[in-house]
């Protein structure tokens, strides 16, 4: 097991646990702390910061909002695949994920994101379910956290149809 998908997994979840720290707990200074030390640990958890805004999106409407995210992000990775090539080497971590040896077959990735994509549908559906029965869930701030935490790696599953590493990263270390 190498050392960098250690250290990407306590960077993964030190990330998400800051977040809980913000929006559960109240507490801001440990929550920085937390998501500073997730960065430190790997680079690649600098791809998440543009889902901490999502965190802020009301529960009822977050799953409508998440889709269009995903189509956005699908069309954006694929309209300027292109373009990344052409980034300078300096730039390591843009590099990581264009790199000829992570592209990937659709049929590959479908095969090794099949079970995460059905057990995130299933929580959604229990999910939605629950919201349904018991209203006052929406406004409960653990509820919320958890079920935010669970739609938002299904953003990189457009992207993890050619580059296998994001779904492995991002959407895999959810499911766990």
């Amino acid at each position: 097991f190498p050392s960098h998908d250690i250290r990407f997994f306590m960077g993964y979840f030190s990330f998400f646990i800051g977040i809980y720290f913000w929006m559960v707990q109240q507490k801001k200074v440990l929550s920085v702390l937390m998501i500073a030390f997730a960065l430190l640990n790997h680079a690649s958890l600098l791809i998440l910061l543009p889902t901490l805004f999502m965190f802020r999106i009301d529960t009822n409407q977050f799953m409508k909002r998440s889709v269009q995210l995903f189509l956005i992000a699908t069309l954006f990775f694929t309209v300027f695949k292109a373009v990344l090539v052409y980034i300078p080497a300096e730039l390591y971590l843009l590099l990581y994920f264009i790199m000829p040896e992570h592209d990937s077959s659709f049929l590959g990735a479908l095969y090794t994101f099949l079970p995460s994509i059905f057990t995130l549908f299933v929580m959604h559906k229990f999910a939605q379910k629950k919201l349904k029965e018991h209203p006052s869930l929406a406004n409960d701030k653990k509820f919320e956290f958890l079920y935010k935490f669970m739609v938002i790696p299904l953003l990189f599953l457009g992207l993890s149809f050619d580059r296998q590493v994001l779904g492995h990263r991002f959407i895999l270390s959810s499911v766990l």
